[in-house]
């Protein structure tokens, strides 16, 4: 499925809220078995928010059936 996506680059994109880091890495857990990316911004600084420190920004899922979506279903639609 993710080769077909890639070819076509079809697919729907949506993005989703956690409320604080710590249920971001609860998802992170419970998605280790689809495709996914941390993503981690670093060298930024816009104090007092971002320091010049690494930092987790957002996690990236997909592509997913819509029943591996399930587990997604909790996280707010931004």
């Amino acid at each position: 499925m993710q080769q077909e996506y890639q070819k076509e680059g079809i697919g729907t994109k949506i993005c989703l809220g956690a409320k604080d880091l710590k249920e971001l890495e609860k998802y992170l857990e419970k998605i280790q078995h689809l495709p996914h990316a941390l993503i981690v911004d670093s060298g930024h600084v816009f104090l007092p928010y971002f320091t010049g420190d690494p930092i987790i920004t957002a996690l990236g899922v997909g592509p997913l059936t819509t029943d591996e979506a399930r587990i997604l279903r909790r996280l707010k639609l931004l």
